[in-house]
């Protein structure tokens, strides 16, 4: 059964509360006086120790409300004491650090790599840090400290709580677009934002793309459509495809624009005229990919050419190591070493296995 919360007391109703779980009342004007001053409960909680048992309300026989009185005033001097070293310490740790990092971490322009979350150690509190000051920082925006930052700079975190708060991009993403950009970070986002996705990781073409649409973009727009197909070529570069099919590709990029299959290709080719595309018949790839592709075949070749000095006995040296390191290699483990040995390139293919 779910309990009703304690009925408020004035402050006479606290004191016979008091009295009722035997707690020495002495004067009783002064304590109700106390009682205006400090809390009820505040004062309980020095008398936890003096109760007869661990849950009961009431105090040990003696237990006076002038000891519980005398053990506040102990603790508010020990505190007040200690609060101005504290605050000395507080004060020089704060300074070291913020000195010590800046001249560290903020060696580069624009100077702002506090906001990189490489650079601390409890990297997930990183957003929620920085979110509770930027709430700090608005509820003291009236400062004249934060009004001659936000005039003399243009700090990243205010692009994010300003501008680019409609894009839904934390204070890190936007720091790294202030990174690329400097002070035209917004003039360049408003003109084409679609920029994002090259610098942003994580973040989805119909998040930018809506924004931009809702900014008066044509549908059929040639940067949007590109940024669309470098989307899905990004896409398809991080699930593993080396090139995809046009027709794929097309079809693609027309569901997730709504743009007519023409313009897509017309978008695809200037891509291609741009050298960030590769078009071979049906199948697109990017450009970075078929140069490191034929670089590889090229390297390949010249191994596949190049003279090798020949092993002699591979079985009876498989075999002694074998003995001397107390495995036994499968038939399939013996022709893969025999191969790599035998031959100037070999493609091992295949899960690992235990010894």
């Amino acid at each position: 059964m779910i309990k009703d919360l304690k009925k408020p007391l004035t402050y006479e109703e606290q004191l016979e509360k008091l009295k009722a779980h035997k707690l020495k009342i002495g004067d009783e004007a002064k304590t109700l006086k106390i009682l205006q001053r400090v809390n009820y409960y505040k004062l309980s909680g020095y008398g936890l120790g003096f109760r007869n048992e661990r849950y009961s309300d009431l105090y040990k026989l003696g237990t006076s409300f002038e000891l519980l009185y005398e053990l506040f005033l102990f603790d508010e001097e020990i505190r007040i004491f200690l609060l101005k070293f504290l605050l000395k310490i507080e004060i020089y740790l704060r300074t070291r650090i913020a000195n010590d990092f800046s001249l560290i971490k903020c060696k580069e322009s624009p100077y702002n790599q506090h906001y990189d979350s490489e650079n601390y150690y409890r990297k997930e509190k990183f957003q929620e840090v920085f979110n509770s000051l930027e709430k700090e920082k608005d509820n003291n925006s009236d400062s004249l400290v934060i009004k001659h930052h936000d005039n003399d700079f243009v700090p990243p975190a205010k692009l994010g709580s300003e501008y680019l708060k409609k894009y839904n991009l934390s204070i890190e993403n936007v720091t790294q677009i202030y990174n690329e950009y400097g002070v035209n970070t917004v003039d360049i986002i408003k003109n084409n934002p679609y920029v994002i996705l090259d610098i942003v990781s994580r973040i989805g073409f119909s998040e930018i793309d809506n924004i931009a649409v809702e900014n008066g973009i044509s549908l059929n727009s040639l940067e949007r459509l590109e940024a669309s197909i470098k989307y899905a070529m990004k896409l398809a570069e991080q699930n593993g495809h080396t090139y995809v099919n046009k027709e794929k590709l097309v079809d693609f990029v027309v569901g997730i624009t709504g743009a007519e299959e023409e313009y897509v290709l017309h978008s695809i080719n200037e891509l291609s005229m741009k050298r960030y595309l590769n078009i071979e018949e049906e199948r697109i790839s990017l450009e970075s990919l078929s140069i490191a592709e034929l670089e590889i075949a090229t390297k390949l070749e010249i191994l596949k050419n190049a003279k090798i000095k020949k092993i002699k006995n591979v079985l009876d040296k498989i075999t002694e190591i074998e003995s001397e390191e107390n495995i036994a290699l499968t038939t399939e483990q013996r022709t893969a070493i025999i191969s790599a040995l035998e031959n100037n390139v070999t493609i091992i293919t295949g899960g690992p296995r235990n010894r």
